[in-house]
């Protein structure tokens, strides 16, 4: 990946992670962040491809963004914390059993519109 190619993306992942905050402070709702680690193997890219589907899928939807090299993010409006957890155990769990997969790094947090 070329330099541009980086800066680039940095770009679209900052503008995109302020739009979400601005959707959450101009609806007023809750936001989560998940942040998890997925190892890339060039040699299993089918896979890698199916695991992120079905976590899209999973999540209704909810944009899956790579924050760079193996981080990725998610972000969940209209749900409380609690909810993201459990949702969120389920769909780990659900990868274990589906593609044999053990997702082991991962943080949920709140964004509340105090932060800045």
């Amino acid at each position: 990946m070329t330099n541009n190619t980086l800066l680039i993306t940095n770009y679209i992942n900052h503008a995109f992670i302020e739009s979400q905050i601005e959707r959450s402070n101009n609806y007023n709702s809750h936001l989560c962040v998940v942040k998890f680690d997925l190892k890339f193997d060039p040699n299993k890219a089918n896979e890698f491809k199916e695991v992120i589907s079905f976590m899209y899928e999973f999540l209704g939807y909810t944009p899956i963004i790579n924050e760079g090299s193996n981080n990725f993010l998610i972000f969940i409006h209209e749900s409380k914390i609690h909810n993201v957890v459990m949702t969120v155990k389920n769909m780990l769990m659900s990868i274990k059993i589906k593609f044999g997969i053990k997702i082991n790094n991962i943080g949920i947090t709140i964004y509340d519109e105090s932060d800045d």
